[in-house]
């Protein structure tokens, strides 16, 4: 099986997996950048409808050398050649059956709603508010929401104040870097 780019780990990979309870569903994830979760997820549910949300104009992130690193370490730094930038093209080439758009994810707006939402996106500018407020818009009564990036040095903090506050808690993934939550109704 290909790895595609991406920050997301296989425990975090399987914690979304173990969510996928339903023969024929649908999910999106705000933040997709290379696919790797949905090039995971794929194979094993293939009559699953796939959205991918990322701002790959808008931020332009590059493939980084080594994932295990900050994006910001020097040896990744050195990536920002044009080859290396991750772009919805080379998303769609590698994802064919997946629903690509390069927005932010609060300006996505379809027309159904989703089982499973994954909110993995990082950029300076996001209001974690506004995220999860829109992710409780496009998700169905019974759907869950992955909130990634609960031990991230900068976002933890704003990400765990929103979830705390509209969610409730279902479970943590093994690492503790996800959670899976529901709306509080």
């Amino acid at each position: 099986m290909k790895i595609f780019p991406g920050w997301i780990d296989h425990s975090e990979l399987e914690f979304h997996q173990a969510y996928m309870t339903k023969e024929i569903g649908r999910i999106v994830e705000g933040g997709s950048f290379g696919g790797r979760l949905f090039g995971y997820l794929y194979p094993t549910f293939p009559n699953w409808k796939y959205d991918a949300v990322c701002a790959w104009d808008n931020e332009h992130t590059y493939i980084p050398v080594d994932e295990a690193l900050s994006y910001f370490a020097d040896i990744n730094a050195q990536t920002e050649l044009p080859e290396n930038l991750m772009t919805i093209d080379k998303f769609k080439q590698d994802h064919p059956y997946a629903s690509a758009h390069d927005i932010y994810f609060e300006d996505f707006h379809p027309l159904e709603k989703f089982d499973i939402i994954s909110i993995g996106q990082i950029s300076g500018h996001i209001d974690w508010q506004l995220q999860y407020q829109h992710a409780i818009e496009i998700l169905k009564d019974d759907g869950i929401v992955i909130a990634r990036n609960l031990l991230h040095n900068k976002h933890s903090t704003p990400i765990r104040n929103v979830i705390e506050k509209y969610f409730k808690i279902i479970d943590y993934s093994a690492c503790g870097r996800n959670a899976a939550i529901q709306p509080r109704k």
